[in-house]
């Protein structure tokens, strides 16, 4: 009896042992994995209806990325067709605004430092930080003008305005400017910041018939460019927004107001005291702007690139040959008489 429970309980004892726990079958989990291998192998029908969906996005994504690629290439291709790229590099394209200009290119060396803070102050703070285009003047002119109802702020930069100024025909079209913003980066490149502003500073206009800071400053100041004091820096800087409007000798308080806030903003960007800008100020009590002489000014008038015809496209004056006048396009009213 005993030996007969003992064989009992060694058999259950056996049974006990030969049992395995049902997770740890590897029959079992050999089982799972081919099932789940037949799942991944044929995917449902909703799964593949998302992956077909989603490769069409993808498709039609890459599809409109050519067209609009292949769209800006022709485009680009339509406007910069007849841009004469080399005469642009070596300078030899006869600039569109020459008027009474310097003789010869003066080298931004020979600009006192002050006009060229005075010209960045107003015209491009960011000059020496942007590639040819500003997005955040462009973003701030877009505010301003909104809020004002109206234009009061430009955003080009100054390699947009000498693109504009000496390389572009004055029209005011939309080819123009896609020209202007593509030369302009393309410019950046090519020739470098320093050269940009040379070329800039020797041919902006500042009325009176003077092209250029060299000009402008033998023709209101009767000195070399490189002799200007600050108040006088100030001053020319001042006119290259509207140099017609703003001409020292027919607007000298408008000018004066105009340098004054010059003056202020290159405060505000450090590059000169309060204390400088206050004496610089006081300056123009005795300031004197000489009148350019009559043959100077029949020479400017006669010509299309004032301040007048890039914003209008016309010419401001005519010349009557058979009286050697210069008339206005407008009025009719004599000008000037040129004399021999």
């Amino acid at each position: 009896m005993a030996e007969a429970a003992g064989s009992s309980d060694n058999g259950n004892g056996g049974e006990g042992r030969g049992r395995r726990a049902p997770g740890k079958d590897p029959a079992l989990r050999r089982a799972g994995l081919e099932t789940s291998r037949e799942r991944a192998k044929h995917p449902s029908a909703a799964s593949q209806h998302a992956s077909g969906a989603m490769n069409r996005i993808l498709r039609g994504i890459l599809l409109v990325l050519v067209a609009g690629f292949a769209a800006v290439a022709a485009l680009l291709a339509w406007a910069l067709q007849d841009t004469p790229w080399q005469e642009i590099m070596d300078g030899s394209l006869q600039p569109a605004s020459a008027q009474q200009s310097a003789s010869s290119h003066t080298s931004l060396e020979v600009f006192p430092q002050h006009l060229v803070d005075a010209v960045l102050a107003v015209e491009d703070r960011r000059f020496y930080d942007h590639f040819g285009l500003d997005p955040r003047g462009i973003a701030r002119a877009l505010v301003s003008n909104i809020r004002a109802g109206a234009i009061v702020e430009g955003g080009s930069t100054i390699t947009q305005q000498l693109v504009k100024i000496a390389y572009l025909q004055h029209e005011r079209t939309f080819k123009r400017k896609i020209q202007e913003a593509v030369v302009a980066v393309w410019l950046e490149y090519k020739l470098g910041k320093n050269e940009i502003l040379a070329r800039y500073l020797n041919h902006i206009y500042l009325g009176a018939g003077a092209t250029g800071m060299p000009a402008a400053a033998r023709i209101y100041f009767r000195k070399d460019v490189s002799d200007l004091n600050l108040a006088e820096s100030a001053m020319l800087a001042g006119l290259i927004r509207a140099p017609s409007l703003l001409n020292p000798i027919d607007n000298p308080e408008g000018a004066r107001r105009r340098a004054e806030l010059v003056l202020d903003l290159m405060v505000a960007d450090d590059k000169i005291t309060r204390a400088e800008a206050e004496r610089a100020k006081r300056q123009y009590a005795g300031l004197n702007p000489a009148k350019p002489a009559r043959r100077a000014f029949a020479s400017s008038a006669t010509r299309s690139s004032g301040d007048h015809t890039r914003s209008t496209g016309e010419m401001p004056y005519a010349f009557d040959t058979k009286s050697a006048a210069i008339r206005s396009s407008r009025s009719g009213r004599t000008l000037a008489v040129v004399s021999a």
